[in-house]
């Protein structure tokens, strides 16, 4: 993630870079407590499912777009 933001042309890398993180940062403090919070409307398990069917989503769109973008 730090490669492709450092390499992108519509923004300056300093700025790409800060943007990544302060994504990676949102995820850190974000995505334990949605999980307790969805956990807690139905079950566990169910919580956990849908963050690895979420974790392959991302993948396979990481990866459509790689297929996607011109060499």
């Amino acid at each position: 993630m730090f490669t492709a933001a450092g390499n992108q042309q519509a923004m300056p890398a300093s700025l790409a870079i800060a943007a990544v993180t302060t994504l990676g940062y949102a995820g850190i403090l974000a995505g334990p407590a949605l999980i307790g919070f969805v956990a807690h409307a139905s079950s566990l398990n169910l919580a956990f499912g849908g963050l690895g069917c979420f974790m392959l989503l991302i993948a396979a769109s990481a990866r459509l777009g790689a297929a996607t973008r011109p060499a």
